[in-house]
């Protein structure tokens, strides 16, 4: 909500801090893909919605749902028209994240 709500620029392309294998080219499937906003990959049978652009046209909606202890984005997404992308098979392995050290391996 901050972020959108800074009225920096108009979209925003967000992902979590512990993608360590994340890439250019893969972020480019997210910056150059025209579709309706927000933009959120899709990995087999789930949904990466850390990983997306998002649009400051989203804000109202995230306030209701803050305002009624409603925090994930999965839900959000549910609530409103969105776009989802296949992730590449080549790039699937850029979007694991690292919660501990042996995700490392």
């Amino acid at each position: 909500e901050a972020l959108l709500s800074s009225e920096i620029d108009s979209e925003y392309l967000i992902l979590p801090c512990d993608l360590d294998q994340i890439n250019a080219d893969v972020l480019k499937i997210l910056v150059d893909a025209e579709a309706g906003l927000p933009i959120v990959f899709r990995r087999k049978d789930r949904l990466e919605p850390l990983i997306g652009r998002y649009s400051h046209e989203c804000l109202p909606l995230i306030r209701e749902n803050i305002k009624n202890k409603r925090y994930s984005l999965k839900g959000l997404l549910a609530d409103m028209e969105h776009t989802e992308i296949p992730v590449p098979k080549e790039f699937d392995f850029t979007l694991n994240n690292v919660n501990t050290i042996h995700d490392f391996k």
